[in-house]
């Protein structure tokens, strides 16, 4: 065992600020005491946890960085705030730390009577001895505690290849330790150019030229309904029953403006909402959800709704089918996946695409299940993301409904080179005001370079644009909340300068912590 801690710590967890328990502290340090046996006689019994002691015999002396001090800092504050309470009942520190671990409080019966009035700078003092073989002196370690506290603290805004560099940062006892290192910086520097969102922060509107049925902003003039099934008020749809919930007569204005007309005729019904207009895909889509996903965030569910009849949410792993390899496809980016275009691929026998619906650490084990590990994988050309929520892998990487909305498109194009029927019914680019799609232009307007070489005839005209109306709809709102906030309330990942180290003040600190 010769890793660092705080590689352990940098890998494992995004805030590594309690990742020892205090229990590990005093095992380590007192490993023969009656508490410490106690505790591993009651995990054998089946009846508590069974700290991990730092064992200084199998491994060499820890290094004194960032991460090491991040992870124990939560477990002395703690310690600190008992043992003085044991010397003096009546303590009471400015904040309590002891109740923020998954374990069970600390208790003084767990502590040496001998450390009795050890402050949370004796416990520094004691462990960093202990662990690193660093002798400090007590006058060192306020000093050491608040640039942890600080650090700890700006680590939260920080992408995780940022954090991950930081956290193995050496700390050098009587420096400035709050600056960040050259590799820790151009990591964050790399992260906020994939992650800077154009169109909030020029305020341009990404669907601007999209061949919607309805303006997306027209839809907020539409008041909520009851869904038709759990009858639960909601704006357009219920996300748990997956229904359209279009507002009754009875709440709808006697005077209806002419844009909500529009809206409620063209997207939400026609003929008082009983027969709604379904967009026509060129390719059905399977929706795999994991349970873990919330359902009330997935974009993946706008497909459904916009085109139920080929667009169907299934639910993992219970309601997985029996795929066939020879006619379904699963759109997951894995080494052996080709693009649409690829000539090796017969598109001509492809009936449906599966899409998942997870985090990317969830959808690598959905992709692993029996029923569709076999399936063979396709990939999308590089686009750019017009998703609102923080992505740490970088805007190429698309949400669901993004993805389906593109692979709907390559599927169309390829149908069209290859002379394939399909039900999306044709419609010459020449029509279009600009004379192109904007799906192939760029985020400067010119024709993206990989999307040259496609014929004009063979080319998205936005004949179904309308399975984006619903996400094009959330992302203007999204846009109009915040685009007139301080930028202090502006998401981290949007804003131009993005806040480190350097830019916390002891307010901050003491603001995030709280």
């Amino acid at each position: 065992m010769t890793t660092v801690i705080s590689e352990k710590v940098a890998k494992k967890t995004p805030r590594p600020a309690s990742i020892i328990h205090p229990y590990d502290i005093l095992d380590s340090l007192f490993p023969a005491s009656a508490e410490a046996t106690l505790r591993k006689e009651k995990h054998q019994q089946g009846k508590g946890r069974l700290p991990t002691p730092l064992n200084l015999q199998e491994c060499e002396r820890f290094v004194l960085t960032k991460g090491f001090l991040c992870s124990i800092l939560q477990a002395v504050e703690a310690l600190g705030e008992v043992t003085l309470r044991m010397a003096d009942p009546n303590f009471t520190e400015h904040k309590s730390y002891v109740n923020s671990h998954a374990a069970a409080p600390l208790r003084t019966s767990d502590i040496p009577k001998e450390c009795s009035g050890f402050s949370s700078e004796d416990w520094l003092c004691r462990i960093l001895a202990h662990y690193t073989g660093t002798d400090i002196i007590p006058e060192q370690a306020p000093s050491i505690l608040h640039e942890t506290r600080l650090i700890r603290t700006s680590s939260f805004g920080m992408s995780q290849g940022g954090r991950g560099v930081m956290m193995k940062e050496q700390y050098i006892i009587g420096q400035n330790n709050i600056q960040l290192g050259q590799d820790a910086l151009q990591k964050e520097e790399s992260f906020l150019s994939d992650a800077k969102r154009r169109w909030f922060d020029e305020s341009t509107d990404p669907f601007q030229n999209f061949n919607f049925s309805v303006p997306p902003k027209d839809l907020d003039l539409i008041p909520r309904g009851p869904c038709p099934k759990c009858r639960k008020l909601s704006h357009l749809y219920c996300a748990e029953c997956l229904l359209m919930s279009p507002p009754t007569m009875e709440s709808l204005p006697t005077e209806r403006s002419e844009q909500m007309g529009t809206a409620l005729d063209n997207f939400l019904f026609s003929d008082l909402h009983s027969q709604r207009r379904h967009v026509k895909l060129p390719i059905n889509i399977e929706l795999v959800h994991h349970p873990q996903e919330k359902i009330t965030k997935s974009t993946g569910l706008h497909a459904c709704l916009t085109s139920p009849t080929q667009a169907r949410l299934v639910r993992f792993p219970d309601e997985l089918p029996d795929y066939s390899p020879e006619d379904t496809v699963v759109l997951f980016p894995t080494a052996d996946a080709v693009e649409l275009s690829d000539a090796n691929l017969d598109f001509s026998k492809i009936k449906r695409a599966v899409v998942i619906e997870a985090t990317w650490q969830k959808a690598n084990t959905v992709v692993q299940h029996p029923k569709i590990v076999n399936l063979p994988k396709i990939k999308l050309t590089q686009r750019i993301s017009t998703f609102w929520r923080h992505q740490e892998l970088g805007n190429q990487f698309l949400s669901t409904l993004e993805a389906i909305y593109y692979l709907c498109v390559e599927a169309y194009e390829r149908q069209l080179r290859d002379h394939i029927s399909s039900p999306v019914e044709y419609i010459s680019p020449s029509t279009l005001p600009t004379g192109v799609h904007p799906t192939y232009c760029d985020e400067n307007g010119a024709i993206s370079a990989h999307r040259q070489h496609i014929l004009p005839e063979q080319q998205y005209a936005g004949q179904f644009d309308d399975v984006l109306l619903l996400y094009a709809n959330r992302q203007q709102r999204v846009h109009s909340k915040y685009k007139n906030l301080p930028q202090a309330k502006v998401p981290r990942v949007w804003r131009s300068k993005h806040v480190g180290i350097d830019d916390m003040t002891e307010s901050d600190t003491h603001k995030e912590e709280q």
